[in-house]
Order: structure tokens, then sequence, then C-alpha cells
């Protein structure tokens, strides 16, 4: 019998995401969802798992109707779906997370015993005999090949497993390893159980499944089975025509900017020999799909992950390869990571502690408080970043994500004196409108641009086409193509991005100085 998903609508006020969504999958087959950011994939996850209520439409499971949909029900109707944050506990062995909530006991012990015979069962059942891994090892001691492995054999373990969801489960992995996955993944489908296949990666696609549907803007743009496409005919599905958005103007320049940041073969933790020059007054752009490494490399050249090869040169300068974040400030690197929440606002701190906090020693002899000279350092960075509301004591979670991001932005732009090389990952990720336009100002500024240069990542195509001067396409740690930003071809990008792996194309070679007049 046919997983069916039938004219699924699903709004988020007056934004309709879904529109009439329909596909169909059949047991024993491997689906694959393809679909550019916004195209409506992670909505359709979360009706299908029972996270997020659909406005209309079925699914329909075995010939059976399933409406009111929650993750219990879900469950019930045996629909699993592994998501790309894993949901182990990493204090615990392998067991444990896989009897997690549905543990077995003897009256009232705990059946140890019993547990990991069915785990060393299940290990041997779903990933083969040779898989490797013992039942008691605690999982935050595995890497993350290890725990996608031990999250597919705790979803398929749950009696009555029928859809199998898998989002972008080879995003971070290695061939080899993504290699040892879709065999799990065949084996599991072999076995009759639907499998969806969410990924951006078209080799997986033509590796491994069976039928393809691809998303855009909210409804099916193809669904064909994997024989009869092109691969031209699939990124043009995924892609579409994409009208130009309207460029944010910059600082008028027509000389020729000293190099800034300058990156020779820099390796590390998931991407290799990486290079590449910015100049002064230049805003670069790196786009890259989920798993490319581009947060990873940012966070190398901020100092807070090591590289394993190359140089990394500011102003001429280099910066040393066992660098910190400490390090790499006091050569002009400054970041504004992906995850401001958890990684760069301090909540329970006041506006002004947020963004001075790197400056205090700039300010004044150490262990005295200089609060006009903090009040005016202050006063200066929430002008610049068009803070709202430039409140220096309310407290950080009060303000809205845009406004946290600028509390971040103004840390770096006015309170902190020094930044030559400002790196952003995800700059406007999970920001209203209004503050995202305001932040791409900022960036663009002439007061910004002078004396630094901006390197950001995304994987928003828009991002790209109204902020950067140039763009480096980066592919599973790789730098495939370096594209003008005027004018910036957007399909050829997200083509570029989907295929680089594939049918990568030499570096453009670099632009010398700033690529606009």
């Amino acid at each position: 019998m046919s997983f069916v998903i039938d004219g699924v609508r699903k709004s988020y006020g007056a934004n309709e995401v879904l529109k009439g969504v329909s596909l169909r999958c059949e047991p024993g087959q491997v689906h694959a969802l393809l679909g550019a950011n916004g195209a409506g994939k992670s909505t359709l996850i979360k009706c299908l798992s029972g996270a997020h209520a659909p406005d209309s439409g079925t699914i329909q499971l075995d010939g059976e109707v399933w409406t009111g949909l929650t993750p219990q029900r879900a469950a019930e109707a045996g629909i699993a779906v592994i998501y790309q944050h894993l949901s182990l506990v990493a204090s615990l062995s392998i067991t444990d997370n896989v009897f997690l909530g549905r543990e077995l006991r003897r009256g009232p012990l705990l059946a140890r015993a019993e547990q990991r015979r069915r785990t060393r069962q299940a290990l041997s059942g779903v990933l083969g005999p040779d898989h490797g891994l013992r039942e008691d090892t605690i999982v935050g001691d595995l890497p993350i090949a290890s725990q996608q492995l031990v999250e597919i054999v705790k979803a398929t373990s749950r009696p009555g497993l029928r859809v199998l969801i898998l989002d972008e489960p080879t995003a971070a992995l290695s061939d080899r390893e993504a290699g040892k996955l879709k065999d799990v993944v065949r084996r599991i489908a072999a076995s009759g159980v639907h499998v969806l296949f969410i990924t951006h990666i078209l080799g997986d696609v033509f590796d491994l499944c069976d039928r393809i549907t691809v998303l855009r803007d909210g409804v099916v743009a193809l669904d064909e089975p994997v024989g009869s496409v092109r691969t031209a005919q699939l990124t043009e599905a995924i892609t579409g025509r994409l009208p130009a958005p309207r460029r944010v103007a910059g600082p008028a320049s027509s000389q020729r900017r000293a190099p800034m940041l300058t990156v020779s073969g820099l390796s590390g933790e998931r991407f290799d020999d990486v290079t590449f020059t910015t100049h002064e007054g230049e805003v670069v752009g790196i786009f890259g799909l989920v798993g490319s490494g581009r947060s990873e490399l940012l966070e190398t050249l901020y100092g807070a992950r090591r590289a394993d090869a190359g140089t990394v040169q500011v102003g001429g300068r280099t910066v040393p390869r066992r660098s910190s974040p400490r390090a790499a400030l006091r050569a002009g690197i400054a970041l504004v990571p992906g995850d401001r929440a958890r990684q760069a606002v301090f909540t329970d701190l006041d506006a002004a502690d947020n963004v001075l906090q790197p400056a205090f020693g700039q300010l004044g002899p150490p262990l005295l408080r200089h609060r006009a000279a903090e009040r005016r350092r202050f006063a200066a960075g929430a002008d610049q970043v068009r803070l709202h509301p430039a409140d220096p004591a309310l407290p950080a979670r009060a303000f809205s994500g845009g406004n946290q991001q600028k509390l971040v932005l103004s840390r770096w732009l006015a309170a902190y004196q020094g930044v030559r090389v400002l790196l952003l990952d995800e700059p406007t990720q999970g920001i209203d409108v209004g503050a995202r336009a305001d932040i791409y100002q900022t960036l663009r500024s002439e007061e910004v641009l002078t004396g630094r240069t901006v390197v950001f990542t995304t994987s928003d195509p828009d991002e790209v086409a109204l902020l950067a001067d140039r763009v480096l396409v980066l592919v599973r740690g790789r730098i495939v193509a370096e594209l003008p930003a005027e004018p910036l071809d957007r399909n050829r990008m997200l083509h570029l991005s989907h295929l680089g792996i594939l049918d990568p194309v030499p570096t453009a070679p670099q632009t010398e100085g700033v690529s606009r007049p």
C-alpha cells in the first residue's frame, strides 16, 4: 500500500507556505524530496510528523486517512522523522537511547539485559553484521556518522514503522560515511518501509532514489521517476526562473583597494584547500547549502576551530595557524555566528553590557567602569545599526531577534575598535524584513566598509544578490566557482551549489579591488 499526501496546504498568517502539495510514496522505494530554501520542505515534514497541523488536505497510509496528527499520533501511524539535528541524548548509551521513553521492565526494575540483547539484534538487523558498534557505548563518544546510524536504528526498532523520513541525512558526512548510510537506507526500503529522503545533494538522488518530487514556492514543480529526469531538468525545477531583487547601494569608489583578507590553501573540518582574497571596502558572499562547510570555514578563520593546513593573512600579516578567538581579534578578525541565541547574545545582561563586552579594556584602565565613555560608545553603535529601542538598560532578552542581531553587530562595528575583517554566518537568519533591510544598509555603508572587509555566508540567493560584491560558491568544503554580483546569475549559482561536487568548474581569477564602481 502507498503513502499518499493529497492537496496539503499550510499558511502562517498571510504567508501561504504549502499551496496544495500532493505526492505518492510506494513501499520499498526511496523517494527524494528536493527544493531550494523556502520551498516548503520543512513545513511539509512538520505536517507529516504532527508538529504542525495542515490547514487542509489529507495524509493517507495504507488506505487509512490520518487527520489531526500530533507527534504521538504520527508515531502510532508508523511515521518516524530523523532531523538534521539528532534527538539522541549524548550522555546515554546506545541501548538507553534506543529504548528511551519505552523502557522494558520486569516489575519495578529495568530489564537492562533484555534491552541490550534487543539493541544488539537491532544494530545487526539494520546496519548489517559488520557495523562495529557496541550497545553500551556512550552516544556522545561516537562520531556524527555513527550517531546518525544510531538514530536510524532507534527509529526502525520501534514497532509498526511504515514511513521513515530522513532530513538531509548525508549533509554532515564524508563520501565514505554517506555511502554506508545509503546502504542502510536501501536495506530499510527493501523491508517494505516507505522512505522519504530530503536532500540537496543530487549525487545522492541519482545514486539512491527511485522517484523525485521537487517543491518550489510551496507547489510541486516536478514529480518523476529518477530514470526519466535529466540533471538540467532537475536543477531547473529546483531553481525556477528567479527574478533579480533590487541591490543595496554601497559606497562609490573607482580606486583599487589593498587586499585585506588573504586565505591560501586553508583546510580544516569539513572544508579543504580554500583560497580567496578580499579587499578593503568589499563585501564577499560565500554561498553554500547545508553541509557545505560554510560555518566551519568562518569559525576556523575566527580561531574557534583549528586549521589543518594553509595560511590566513590580514593586511599582509599572517595570523598564526594555532589561533584562538582572542588572537583573531588581535589580528582584526571578528565573527557574528549563525546561532546568536546560544553563541552571541547574553540574554540576561542589558543591551549596553552586550554591546560593550569586548570593549571594556579599550575604554580605560582595568577594574574601573568608565560610564561616560561607555554611554558614548553604546549610543554611537546603536545609532549606526538603527537599534530599536536604543535603551542601554533594557535586557537583551526583551529585544526582537533582529535587534538582538543588531546588538551583536554593534559590538564589532562600533564598540570594539580594530576590527578589519567582519565575518557573518547567515546574518539575517530568522530576522524580520525591516531589521533585515537595516542590517543590509549598515553593512553596505561607507562608515562600515572604510578600512574593513565583510565576508558573509548564506544559503539565501536573494541575500547574495542584495548584499555581495561577488560570490564564492562552496560545495562540500571546496570553492567551485566565483561569480560577479553585477549581474549575478542566481540560477547558475544554485545550479553549481547543487551540482558542483559532480560537475566542478575552475574558480574564476580573483577580482582585483572592489568590483562595483
